[in-house]
């Protein structure tokens, strides 16, 4: 689990192209810590696991090889960052099935803010298609 731990840090930070001092600032660690662990010099505690998935918006079950193993990095950061971003949106059944359907493309967005803007945009359109004509 030390290396699965490692590795998927190392590839999400190369992704969202973090130097490791950022993606250290963001999870309230050393920028040696971060090496240590990517490395899989160094076995991090559930607290340390946690910082470093909010940091990367994943889950701890992604980051210690639990869930989305068998799908490609961008596929599996859709999954996440929706997983995460639907703990706090309150989504109609309609945009639910929609944002299920868009994290299985290859378009969909890979961070929860992405997701916010779709929504947000999607809602809009929902507004505007819903005014009467004038």
């Amino acid at each position: 689990m030390l290396k699965i731990i490692g590795l998927r840090v190392k590839e999400i930070r190369e992704y969202r192209k973090l130097r490791g001092k950022d993606l250290a600032h963001m999870a309230g660690l050393s920028a040696a810590e971060i090496s240590h662990i990517e490395r899989g010099n160094r076995n991090p505690g559930v607290e340390i696991i946690e910082r470093l998935a909010g940091a990367l918006e994943v889950t701890l079950d992604y980051l210690v090889g639990k869930e989305d193993v068998d799908v490609p990095l961008v596929r599996g950061l859709a999954r996440q960052s929706l997983r995460i971003y639907r703990r706090g949106a309150i989504l109609t059944t309609e945009q639910e099935q929609y944002v299920l359907m868009m994290a299985e493309s290859d378009s969909a967005p890979v961070t929860i803010e992405g997701w916010n803007n779709l929504l947000t945009h999607i809602m809009l359109w929902d507004t505007m298609r819903s005014r009467p004509e004038s």
